[in-house]
């Protein structure tokens, strides 16, 4: 089976992010398919993975052949489509498709045999929401201007109703030793790996040492990052903390709240890191602060404490979102056995609201208190994290009920 990826990168990184973690999950699923990506942010996926040149129009990965999107008309690359045309185009949060891919795809030409053009599918791969349309739209079909061409809806989701996450890639080997030295041998493992980006080489002491802190990963887009070191601050002085500032924008937000609070907790300054040191440390970590989608799945099958902070949208719709999410875990936190109790899921809730607001100050001033709270009565959440991660991977991976799909379409 052959199946094209199309990705447009809008924002930083998150949608060649997770495209590229598909692209990789499918080909574990089954290393005999044939994958081809076409994607118009090759600086950005050079980011992830180093091993992309973005000078080249065309190249492999492995076995992943990547073409780039603006493949300009006279190139010979985009023919090699017309001799392969693609049957099933995976589009990737309706990024639509270049102009030379659409032109193959809608021209029945292209598929003739015996005089009947092939059927072909377009799968719209939509973000990850946790509202209820997830599962109303879910393999829901949709019209296209050619009766040769189907299109579906695939939506990932947190219920066994929706297309689920991408499978973790290495969540589920880490051992945890208990919540005061959780994955010893693999944090030694990882910051000998960092070593060289973070200047540890050579100091194996310093990494022991590390190894046994409070991991705390912090991940988010610009914001005041006062109210948060304030509330590390205060937390540090029960127990050590290291601190993960990751690369990007927010992290010269994270360094000037720090350096005014003179330094009052270890950090480390991360560079940009390849896509499966940033899972094996979100792997490692006590607690995370993320953003976006693809580290919040991350973050999800990590089954750890974690905030997340959904990007800003017009009309603070982000809101919605975060509230949709909140009522799926308090939902599942009823559910269980051992649950949460009621005050200390709406200090957590709280806090998520909070790290979500642009324009309510009585709830951002609350950040430090709420945050400092939910990590004073982290043994509390550790169980439950835990368990919706367990719970969530239930569900199936999204590659394979992706996979499963398109066998039904009998392409």
């Amino acid at each position: 089976m052959l199946i094209d990826i199309l990705c447009k990168v809008v924002d930083n990184f998150g949608d060649i992010g997770f495209v590229y973690r598909l692209a990789k999950a499918i080909y574990a699923s089954d290393s005999k398919l044939r994958l081809r990506l076409v994607v118009d942010g090759l600086d950005a996926f050079s980011k992830l993975e180093p091993r992309i040149d973005p000078g080249q129009l065309y190249q492999k990965l492995d076995k992943l052949e990547v073409y780039s999107w603006n493949m300009p008309k006279n190139n010979d690359s985009p023919e090699a489509y017309f001799l392969d045309p693609p049957l099933i185009v995976l589009e990737c949060f309706a990024c639509g498709r270049p102009d030379w891919l659409e032109a193959i795809l809608f021209d029945d030409k292209n598929y003739e045999a015996n005089g009947q053009p092939k059927y072909r599918h377009i799968i719209n791969i939509e973000y990850l929401t946790a509202e209820s349309y997830a599962e109303e739209f879910y393999l829901m079909p949709s019209l296209t201007r050619s009766e040769y061409v189907k299109k579906h809806f695939f939506m990932p989701g947190f219920t066994d109703k929706t297309g689920s996450l991408i499978a973790a890639s290495c969540s589920e080997k880490l051992k945890n030793d208990g919540v005061k030295n959780p994955c010893l041998s693999d944090r030694m493992e990882l910051l000998n790996s960092l070593s060289p980006g973070i200047g540890m080489t050579g100091k194996e002491d310093v990494i022991k040492k590390a190894c046994n802190s409070f991991w705390i990963t912090l991940f988010t887009y610009e914001m005041n990052y006062s109210p948060i070191i304030k509330a590390l601050d205060e937390f540090s002085k029960t127990r050590e903390v290291l601190v993960f500032a990751a690369s990007g924008l927010s992290q010269s937000c994270f360094t000037k709240a720090w350096l005014k609070n003179n330094k009052a907790f270890t950090v480390i300054f991360l560079p940009f890191l390849p896509q499966s040191l940033w899972d094996r440390l979100l792997n490692c970590s006590d607690f995370a602060l993320v953003r976006g989608e693809d580290s919040w799945a991350r973050a999800v099958l990590a089954g750890k404490p974690f905030v997340w902070q959904a990007y800003v949208q017009d009309d603070n719709y982000q809101l919605v979102k975060v509230k949709a999410f909140l009522d799926f875990i308090k939902n599942f936190n009823n559910s269980i056995k051992d649950d949460v109790d009621v005050d200390a899921f709406n200090t957590f809730a709280q806090l998520t609201l909070a790290i979500n607001s642009i324009d309510d100050p009585s709830l951002i001033s609350r950040q430090s208190g709420l945050l400092l709270d939910f990590l004073q009565n982290y043994s509390r959440w550790l169980p439950f994290f835990t368990k919706l991660s367990k719970k969530i991977a239930e569900n199936g991976s999204l590659e394979q009920k992706l996979l499963a799909f398109l066998q039904k379409l009998a392409v």
